[in-house]
């Protein structure tokens, strides 16, 4: 499997990089894991290559990482640092191990840039570790956070029954947000029976699409890495979430799919189902 400062560098090619810096390395506090921070500039294509990666020992943990290029400038005598819009890579919570996010884009010789890396990583038993990590101009470099900037609700939830039994599978709509000036998208479902917390045994599978038009016709491909799984588990409900980079004028939709073993008066019984975001499947 390729490292991350080699995924980095194909991207940003090992030959004419300028001010080469060595990948950003910490260990999480309490947890077995560690974050990454990989940045290089090539000077002949004027071309930054970025990236960040989350790993634990054993794979553990649910894992979040928040990739966020950076450029200074003076505004009214006031130096400042922004977040490039649109270039920023995001992903999480996933059990992907590891997770690794890299990213690409032009840059103005005459300005100063850096990167910062969040990552987090969140444990069965609730335990939880982050840090935010800085390669290049490192000097006054914030401690980032998560939240959304701002949020925009693109498709409502829905949910379908499963044939014969009284459970559902659901998804609880499409969400856009714009955390650090990454446009995100926040997706999620959830598989669930009538009656007791222990009924039945479920599994839950969420992925996002996107669309695309193929010699005239509409065509929905799952976004590679996109799918996030749960169970099979008791739990009731059974709900699974998690978020990732979008790009602007894409067209996205959420598919859940569930199986459900569900235990009848003539023995159990096994029934699956699949919902949508977008008023029909392919």
């Amino acid at each position: 499997m390729a490292s991350l400062a080699s995924l980095v560098l194909s991207a940003g090619a090992a030959a004419n990089i300028t001010s080469p810096r060595s990948p950003v390395t910490k260990q999480l506090s309490g947890v077995p894991c560690s974050v990454t921070a990989i940045f290089s500039m090539r000077s002949d294509t004027r071309t930054m290559a970025y990236g960040g990666g989350v790993s634990c020992v054993g794979g553990i943990g649910e894992k979040t990482l928040d990739v966020v290029p950076q450029v200074f400038n003076v505004v009214n005598g006031k130096p400042l640092w922004f977040s490039i819009s649109l270039i920023g890579r995001y992903q999480g919570p996933t059990a992907i191990n590891p997770l690794r996010l890299t990213g690409s884009a032009g840059y103005v010789p005459s300005h100063t840039y850096r990167l910062l890396v969040y990552g987090q990583v969140t444990l069965a038993n609730g335990r939880s570790a982050a840090t935010t990590l800085c390669s290049g101009d490192c000097t006054g470099a914030p401690t980032l956070t998560i939240g959304p900037s701002y949020t925009y609700v693109g498709q409502p939830p829905s949910s379908v029954p499963l044939t014969g039994i009284p459970c559902w599978v659901g998804q609880a709509g499409l969400v856009f947000t714009l955390v650090n000036n990454t446009y995100v998208i926040e997706y999620s479902g959830w598989s669930g029976c009538v009656g007791g917390s222990n009924l039945g045994r479920r599994s839950l599978t969420v992925c996002v699409q996107v669309g695309n038009w193929i010699k005239g016709r509409a065509m929905w491909f799952t976004v590679s890495g996109s799918c996030l799984s749960g169970g099979p588990t008791t739990a009731n409900p059974l709900n699974v979430s998690t978020a990732r980079t979008a790009f602007l004028g894409h067209g996205y939709r959420i598919v859940a799919s569930s199986t459900v073993r569900y235990p009848t008066s003539h023995g159990t019984v096994t029934r699956s189902g699949m919902v949508y975001s977008a008023a029909s499947g392919p």
